[in-house]
């Protein structure tokens, strides 16, 4: 059986919920901040995490097979580099394209 709300109790929930919500908005308000400082370092961050995402199930499978998870994650790596070869080539094509078109 859940107990009787009285004032007292309705106004204390209330409080908390405000300062909670104070809180959150300090909390997020700090974090854009914090993003901000750091910003220069986002783009490479996000992309050795994607990276990692991506070649995480190969580690895996490695792993399950037998094999040691630093020679799967050196193996891995070795994969993520041949692959993005292809990736670095189209960045340079569009640095061209781009330079060509400042002209």
């Amino acid at each position: 059986m859940m107990p009787a709300i009285t004032e007292g109790n309705r106004l204390i929930r209330i409080v908390v919920t405000i300062w909670g919500m104070i809180g959150a908005l300090l909390l997020a308000g700090f974090l854009v901040w914090m993003g901000r400082q750091v910003r220069i370092i986002w783009l490479p961050l996000v992309f050795a995490a994607g990276i990692v995402v991506i070649l995480n199930p190969l580690v895996s499978r490695l792993n399950r097979l037998g094999m040691h998870r630093v020679v799967g994650a050196a193996i891995a790596a070795a994969v993520g580099a041949v692959l993005s070869i292809p990736v670095m080539r189209l960045g340079g094509i569009w640095l061209a394209i781009a330079t060509l078109a400042q002209r």
